[in-house]
């Protein structure tokens, strides 16, 4: 799989430094993120809020993408080409 990084700036900052995420709402600095994990509270969350922001955001579930399949995760990584991946996936098997 192949390496996706990020070497936009905002605000003078590396985009790769988490806190610099929603600093900017300003179009030519617009974040092109896709969320792994959409369908749970925390991605869907995230999704939300980089849309308000006026970022690109593309939300996936468990439904939509089978994280566990590396083929599966690099055409979406390849169709979308986000500067961030986001993964919100988690699993919970609560023992009763």
């Amino acid at each position: 799989m192949g390496t996706y990084q990020c070497n936009r700036f905002l605000n003078g900052c590396r985009v790769g430094r988490w806190y610099n995420l929603f600093v900017s709402t300003a179009k030519e600095n617009c974040l092109r993120a896709l969320v792994l994990g959409a369908g749970g509270q925390l991605g869907a969350e995230l999704v939300s809020e980089l849309r308000r922001r006026g970022h690109e955001a593309f939300g996936f579930g468990r439904h939509e993408i089978n994280i566990t399949s590396a083929p599966a995760v690099e055409a979406v990584l390849n169709r979308y080409a986000p500067n961030w991946v986001i993964n919100a996936a988690g699993y919970n098997q609560v023992d009763i």
